[in-house]
């Protein structure tokens, strides 16, 4: 079949024919062939593409009026538009000769804007889905979607909800009890959990009602696996803090009073390695671990502590006890002869106020 008798098959005109199936002249006939199609005028505004920008602009001006008009903008449109600071997608402004200047680039004939800059500003304020939301709503008890996966112990859907989080911030989110996520996650004892939270930026500090850490729930649970966890090295991607191990809770006891009054060796261990001080009074009785073990009887303790050369003897509480006096008062023989061993020395106090030895010796 002749091209002649093709362009009658296809209803097409022979002029057509001509331009489409011309063998390409370089990019002068090119920019010619585009000319042609928009208009009659010589092209003498092209950009990269060889479109002649104000063939397109009366183009379009001259097709405009008889284009459908749409009474309203979908939501995509809406939505690219406002990504777009209001540059909607049916007006644009194609630069005019006066308005720009010619340049050469490499042999390609591009026009720039004076004094325009082609990059978009961007709202710094994340886009939050109604899906994320969801998950960090609240309910009655003030616990979250996230609060309750780990409750429940669903750790996948917990690690896939802390992904979600925005910021660090909504993973500090506390319940009705003061109780962060990461709280929960040391208490249900979920290591995979608790590293996803600290990761994330969870605070390590956050106090709970009772004015625990999680590193005190960790202390007084024994959970060495957590407490290891959370006494890692600070990470500058996570912009995590490093532990404040003298912080006391409510009662005034710190994570070593903690470990130490429930006999969690390991515990203890881990952070005096990491710099607990053995001798620090808790905030009531100004009693230190020794003391701990002296008036409870507690040898496995003592000779666990006794290992340690750090550890003061002669410390007093508030009432001014030393630990083999806690232990005398309290008949602990045992005790008694294990801190004479190593330095103690039984002392006869007087006491200004009685009630405040009972209440020690009691």
């Amino acid at each position: 079949m002749s091209n002649r008798d093709f362009a009658r098959h296809q209803n097409l005109d022979e002029d057509d024919l001509v331009e489409d199936c011309a063998p390409f002249g370089g990019p002068t006939e090119y920019l010619k062939k585009s000319a042609h199609h928009f208009s009659s005028d010589k092209c003498d505004s092209v950009c990269d593409s060889g479109v002649d920008l104000r063939s397109v602009e009366s183009c379009y001006s001259s097709y405009a009026g008889s284009l459908p008009v749409v009474a309203e903008k979908s939501p995509d449109t809406q939505t690219i538009e406002e990504k777009l600071e209001g540059l909607t997608l049916g007006s644009q402004n194609y630069p005019s000769t006066e308005e720009t200047k010619c340049s050469l680039d490499d042999g390609y004939i591009s026009y720039d804007r004076k004094e325009v800059s082609c990059e978009l500003s961007h709202d710094p304020t994340p886009q939050i889905s109604p899906e994320v939301f969801q998950l960090y709503s609240q309910d009655n008890d003030g616990d979250s979607q996230l609060h309750m996966a780990i409750i429940n112990l669903l750790v996948p859907i917990a690690l896939y909800i802390i992904q979600q989080a925005p910021s660090r911030d909504w993973l500090n989110l506390p319940n009705n009890m003061l109780q962060t996520p990461l709280h929960l996650a040391v208490m249900t004892r979920l290591p995979q959990v608790v590293k996803a939270l600290i990761d994330g930026g969870a605070d390590i500090e956050a106090r709970d009602s009772k004015g625990d850490t999680p590193l005190h729930i960790a202390s007084r649970e024994g959970y060495d696996d957590i407490a290891l966890i959370l006494l890692a090295p600070a990470s500058t991607a996570s912009k995590r803090t490093s532990q404040d191990l003298e912080a006391r809770n409510y009662d005034g006891q710190t994570c070593l009073h903690l470990a130490a009054e429930n006999t969690h060796l390991p515990i203890i261990r881990l952070l005096v390695m990491s710099g607990a001080n053995l001798n620090t009074q808790d905030g009531k009785s100004g009693k230190s671990v020794i003391h701990y073990a002296a008036e409870t009887g507690n040898t496995l303790l003592l000779d666990f502590l006794l290992q340690y050369s750090t550890i003061n003897l002669h410390s007093r509480t508030y009432s001014g006890l030393t630990a083999i006096m806690l232990a005398d008062g309290r008949n602990y023989h045992d005790i008694v002869h294990q801190l004479q061993k190593y330095g103690g020395s039984l002392e006869n106090v007087a006491f200004d106020d009685s009630s405040d030895s009972e209440e020690d010796m009691s």
